[in-house]
């Protein structure tokens, strides 16, 4: 499996981008758009897993995520694994790799939003800090962890 991170500078693969448009979530098509828009800032940065040419899964480093002028900062968001990779503890090795990241870039606490019960990221050490709605004005926990 390959792992790419792509940042605002880095070229960007149509194939990949185009497989993320097309994934069964609807947060793909917002991935797609900030990456063929280059709207990445600074440390903002997309881990992309790959087998061969296919899509296997994705994480992105982001400032705001979904949530427009957040109080908090970074955030986790995206994580997504095709419906093939599923039960392969891709999503956790995704949000682990995401951390590593953020260490890197200079942060030591994370965000992360979700609709799902969040169970995956408390075992993480995430806990629920916060509902508030997405920009696309669905429902969301917040998680914090606050020591990477």
């Amino acid at each position: 499996m390959r792992e790419v991170w792509l940042t605002q500078k880095e070229p960007q693969s149509a194939s990949l981008i185009e497989q993320i448009k097309n994934i069964s979530w609807p947060a793909g098509a917002h991935l797609a758009e900030l990456l063929e828009n280059h709207k990445l800032t600074d440390w903002e940065q997309v881990l992309i897993l790959s087998d061969q040419e296919k899509l296997v899964g994705f994480v992105a480093v982001l400032k705001e995520d979904l949530l427009e002028n957040s109080p908090w900062t970074p955030f986790i968001g995206l994580v997504f694994v095709h419906e093939d990779y599923r039960g392969q503890h891709l999503s956790e090795l995704l949000v682990k790799k995401a951390e590593e990241k953020l260490i890197q870039v200079g942060f030591h606490e994370a965000y992360i939003m979700t609709r799902e019960t969040g169970r995956l990221y408390e075992k993480l050490g995430y806990q629920k800090i916060a509902e508030t709605k997405d920009k696309f004005g669905h429902l969301e926990e917040v998680l914090h962890k606050e020591k990477l």
